[in-house]
């Protein structure tokens, strides 16, 4: 840990990939990593819920201020755990270049709900010591993901839906995810469902 530098170091503003909000432009560089964060299913069949029927508010208000606050949750998350580049076998904290965009469908032809969110992450980003551009260390963001990014992005996602939609959440069955049980909008899933993979609008990275 003294090699990485002091605990902390990495909690810095990130730099943008690319403008994820132009739907016009070239998207994320080729070799660019796209994160997925896929919300449990049963947060999709509840906007479907409230979307078909008159209770459009209070999505609104969630799919607003609500979620941009999940998806900053990762984005802060992922720089602070996550922020490293790899310089030989030692790893130095570093300024991640990334983008997100937030979207309800897997993929433009698709008509079911899917909410979910992309973060992208560049390939390479500049190390905080020297200002050099080195390769963002691989192995520590996917440690990071499994370990302390995804936990954090449902705890916040957990938070938010709770207060936004006012549902509750628990575990539908031992040892399975927890899953918005009131409304009870589990009923009838078996936990193997496919949440999909999402390649809109600029075609599949390594994901």
């Amino acid at each position: 840990m003294v090699r990485m530098g002091r605990y902390g170091d990495t909690r810095v503003e990130t730099r943008v990939l690319f403008d994820a909000r132009d739907p016009a432009c070239t998207g994320p560089p080729a070799d660019a990593i796209d994160v997925q964060f896929r919300a449990p299913l049963t947060v999709s069949l509840l906007l479907e819920r409230y979307l078909d029927g008159p209770g459009v508010e209070p999505v609104v208000g969630f799919l607003g201020a609500g979620h941009r606050e999940v998806v900053a949750k990762t984005v802060s998350e992922v720089q602070f755990v996550a922020g490293y580049v790899a310089d030989g076998s030692v790893s130095w904290p570093a300024r991640l270049e990334v983008a997100t965009a937030a979207h309800l469908y897997n993929n433009d032809d698709e008509t079911d709900i899917r909410l979910h969110h992309h973060l992208w992450v560049g390939r390479t980003a500049v190390d905080l010591r020297d200002g050099v551009r080195r390769p963002v260390d691989l192995i520590s963001l996917q440690r990071a993901l499994a370990n302390v990014v995804w936990s954090a992005y449902l705890r916040v996602l957990h938070a938010v839906t709770t207060r936004d939609l006012g549902v509750s959440w628990r575990s539908p069955r031992p040892g399975a995810g927890a899953e918005i049980t009131d409304p009870p909008v589990h009923v009838g899933l078996t936990g193997q469902e496919d949440l999909g993979i999402c390649t809109a609008p600029w075609g599949p990275r390594e994901t």
